[in-house]
């Protein structure tokens, strides 16, 4: 099967049908000879074509829905199973009817309508000693068929009756889907089968439903009873392929679309910014200066918190962590703090402190005392750009042309090879002075006098090379992996890896219950907290001078907006598979920097960039058959196969409605795909008229009309 589609794009066929049915195959081979007398015989030869009969193995399952063992609001939907080989449904063939008909359907059983289930071999799953049982009309049977196990359902022959699909329907239960890969090549083939019956929540007029089962059954023997049939009294015995249950829950508050709508309709654009709630913000309505400039930091995000001086006093403090509402342009820092204490900001006019600066370092020292590696790596890096630095001086390297005298001089083996050098030059010690005083001094010397204005320390000397762009570069490019190492753990903890909760989130008010809040990355607290991750192996100004050229070139790796958002919601553990897509207005997809489950119910959400819509999507195994929750479907336009929507049709309503015209069974609540005696409408043919203009409609059409996607919820930056 050759079909090429792009990425996430999905195909739909009618079906899969073998070049051969299961069953035994005679090739005959004859040879006609035109001369006289010679004549070959015939040749033959019997095969046996195999396929499942009795059991599907989980390998072979893809997915079903609903969920295996899920609790969820799955009313009104069409139970459906995924079978990773695309021909399943049309191994094996019913007795007398088209290969185009599969030998598969979905049947979904209450709880209390599964007579007995039990895992019996074949031949006593044939066994006629119970009159009322209706048994399935196996032919062909070998004697190791009739050893192999099964499992076996009993159900009443009138629940029969009523649910399973007609001959003619369960063509349109069946079909194929293509799912585009990654390259041309990479497309992947599955078969579906869906069941014909709706899953329903608790209803007066329905009775309990709750608790499902949903059995892919064979109908292999049983073509006799497809068609009417009066099952009264009678039990019938059917071979279960696979089976799973799932529990319908009785209300549809804490489905997916119900708290996405709940989160929508209370994103307030005032409110869904992370910061205190609005109500307590304005609660500081006094005129006087010092109630404003407090007012006015809570609404960027801060919050007070308990503060304990160096001198023994208790006091409140302002605080805010790296998640901010606004872009904010960042404090202004010129050189690398040395101590948390230096990042105090004091405001005089509100006579507080604003400890976020200081917060955002200590917590950046604190990772990286934990992390070992990291602080060897830093100690290092500060000894070779020491190192280099004298060496960039005391040969004038600066006055080159590029940094190659620079990667000798720094090479694991340069001082051996000088020594032997000057070794077999004779005396040692006069050959090293004249050395000293010829070659290596001749040839450059330090740092004229002129350079550093009559500045003679190191750190002064120091402090002139590292201003010059062209020492910084050829530092760059001897320390590139030095610096990679560095900046991996930087592009880590930029996402706020390995910060506590706390120091992000610093008061559970500012993320209500079933809430969601966007924000900005502060790159003023990010900058302390980079600070904080360096200080580590800083004890002198030489390093200090080191630390703050470090901090330069790491900081290039710091991506200018990063902006996210975090949910806390049902939605996180009840929908581990959530989708998340950041967009701009051109529809241009925005990189998703890290998406994160910080607890049970709060999820985190970083973008490298500014979106215009953040759009919270149903994971993709809620991709579904079924109805909305008003009994809608979504016509697709079958021209030029896209698939578009093009307008809802409602087939699904409430007793009195009109539309339960495509309900088979009230009672059970069975599809009507095609009219089946005196049941209802035959809503193929109205989807035909509507859709195909009176054009009869295909499997794989039949199958796009009724696929419900996935749920999807946009946020919209005004």
């Amino acid at each position: 099967m050759k079909i090429n589609l792009e990425k996430n794009k999905i195909q739909f066929s009618d079906h899969c049908i073998p070049a051969l049915a299961s069953g035994k195959y005679t090739i005959k081979v004859s040879h006609k000879v035109n001369s006289p007398g010679i004549k070959i015989p015939d040749a033959n030869k019997t095969i046996q074509v195999g396929a499942r009969r009795f059991n599907i193995e989980p390998s072979e399952i893809n997915s079903v829905f609903p969920p295996r063992n899920s609790n969820g609001q799955f009313s009104r939907s069409l139970p459906h199973i995924v079978l990773n080989n695309p021909a399943i449904p049309w191994e094996r063939s019913l007795n007398g009817k088209s290969r185009n008909i599969p030998w598969l359907a979905l049947l979904l059983l209450k709880e209390s309508e599964i007579i007995e289930t039990s895992t019996i071999t074949v031949k006593e799953l044939l066994d006629d000693k119970v009159p009322s049982d209706i048994l399935p009309e196996l032919q062909n049977l070998s004697e190791d068929d009739g050893k192999t196990s099964c499992c076996c359902i009993k159900i009443a022959g009138e629940l029969f009756n009523a649910i399973i699909p007609s001959i003619d329907e369960l063509s349109f239960l069946s079909h194929c889907r293509h799912v585009g890969g990654n390259m041309d090549d990479s497309c992947m083939h599955f078969s579906v089968v869906v069941g014909n019956r709706f899953v329903v929540e608790n209803d007066e007029r329905l009775g309990a439903a709750g608790n499902y089962t949903a059995h892919l059954v064979s109908l292999e023997g049983c073509e006799a009873y497809l068609d009417g049939w009066n099952g009264t009294g009678k039990i019938i015995r059917l071979i279960s392929l696979a089976n799973w249950s799932f529990t319908c829950m009785t209300d549809g508050r804490d489905s997916f679309r119900n708290l996405a709508e709940g989160i929508v309709a209370s994103a307030d654009p005032g409110e869904n910014t992370l910061k205190l709630p609005c109500e307590l913000i304005d609660s500081f309505d006094s005129e006087a200066e010092e109630s404003v400039i407090i007012k006015q930091y809570l609404s960027k995000g801060y919050t007070a918190l308990r503060y304990h001086t160096m001198n023994d006093e208790n006091t409140v403090a302002l605080y805010r962590g790296p998640l901010i509402p606004e872009n904010y342009l960042k404090t202004e820092k010129k050189e690398p703090f040395f101590s948390a204490a230096d990042a105090i900001i004091y405001d005089e006019k509100a006579g507080i402190f604003d400890l976020s600066l200081s917060a955002a370092w200590q917590a950046g020292r604190m990772t990286a005392l934990a992390n070992q590696e990291l602080s060897t790596k830093r100690i290092d890096i500060y000894y070779k750009i020491n190192s280099m630095v004298d060496l960039i001086g005391r040969y004038n390297l600066h006055k080159t042309e590029d940094g190659a005298v620079l990667e000798q001089l720094v090479s694991k083996n340069y001082t051996i090879k000088r020594m032997i050098e000057l070794l077999g030059k004779g005396n040692i010690v006069d050959t090293i002075t004249k050395a000293a005083s010829s070659n290596l001094v001749e040839e450059s010397t330090v740092v004229s006098e002129q350079e550093i204005s009559g500045q003679r320390t190191d750190l002064d000397r120091m402090s002139i090379l590292l201003a010059m762009e062209k020492v910084r570069e050829m530092l760059k490019g001897q320390l590139q992996k030095e610096i990679k190492d560095i900046s991996d753990y930087v592009c880590k903890i930029r996402l706020l890896n390995d910060i506590p909760f706390y120091y992000i989130v610093p008061d559970s008010r500012m993320l209500p219950q079933e809430s969601i809040r966007f924000f900005h990355i502060d790159k003023s607290w990010m900058e302390a907290l980079l600070d904080g991750v360096t200080t580590i192996g800083v004890h002198a100004k030489r390093e200090i001078s080191c630390k703050a050229l470090l901090l330069e070139f790491i900081n290039e790796v710091i991506k200018p907006d990063t902006t996210g958002f975090l949910l806390r919601s049902a939605m996180v553990a009840g929908w581990p598979g959530l989708k998340i897509k950041a967009s701009i207005k051109t529809g241009e997809e925005i990189k998703l920097a890290r998406i994160d489950r910080l607890s049970e119910d709060v999820l985190l959400c970083l973008f490298d960039g500014v979106p215009d819509e953040v759009e919270l999507c149903e994971p993709e195994e809620q991709f579904h058959f079924g109805t909305d929750k008003d009994g809608y479907i979504t016509l697709r336009c079958l021209k030029d196969n896209t698939g578009e929507a093009i307008k809802p049709m409602q087939i699904f309503g409430s007793n009195e409605s009109s539309v339960n015209k495509y309900i088979r069974d009230k009672k059970y609540e069975v599809l009507n795909i095609i009219s089946v005696k005196e049941h209802g409408n035959d809503l193929l043919s109205d989807l035909s008229r509507i859709v195909k203009n009176n054009e009869m409609m295909s499997t794989s059409d039949f199958a796009l009309q009724m696929i419900t996607t996935p749920a999807k919820f946009a946020f919209t930056k005004k």
